[in-house]
């Protein structure tokens, strides 16, 4: 079954079936692994409005808002849609590195080649 031989290497708790159906991947466990913090769980993005998301952990889905280090810091991953997130409650309080993503020119960056290629909007 390639689905399985694809996700071997991911480390099997209880949750780790249900996270696989959503695209739970080694690339995610391994940044898991190097947090080791119990307390937080793993859960996807499957919608955002304004400053609310809800997220998906693939046996139950809840709202849930953003720690604020991540509202105001820049050098932190801001969650969208599709993101792989660490959850504490109803709290965001970590981003894992994308694999990919789907951007486009930040807005008020039409016509200006280099303002576009330093700024960049991430949809999902």
């Amino acid at each position: 079954m390639p689905f399985k031989q694809q996700n071997e290497d991911v480390k099997m708790n209880t949750d780790t079936p249900c996270l696989l159906e959503l695209g739970w991947t080694p690339h995610f466990q391994a940044q898991l692994d190097r947090l080791n913090d119990d307390t937080l769980r793993p859960a996807r993005v499957t919608g955002v409005r304004k400053n609310s998301f809800l997220l998906n952990n693939g046996k139950n889905e809840w709202r849930a808002g953003v720690a604020g280090k991540l509202q105001h810091r820049r050098d932190t991953l801001y969650p969208v849609a599709g993101d792989w997130v660490l959850a504490a409650d109803n709290l965001i309080v970590a981003v894992l590195e994308r694999r990919n993503a789907l951007s486009r020119g930040a807005a008020g960056t039409h016509g200006q080649a280099e303002a576009t290629a330093r700024h960049r909007q991430v949809i999902a």
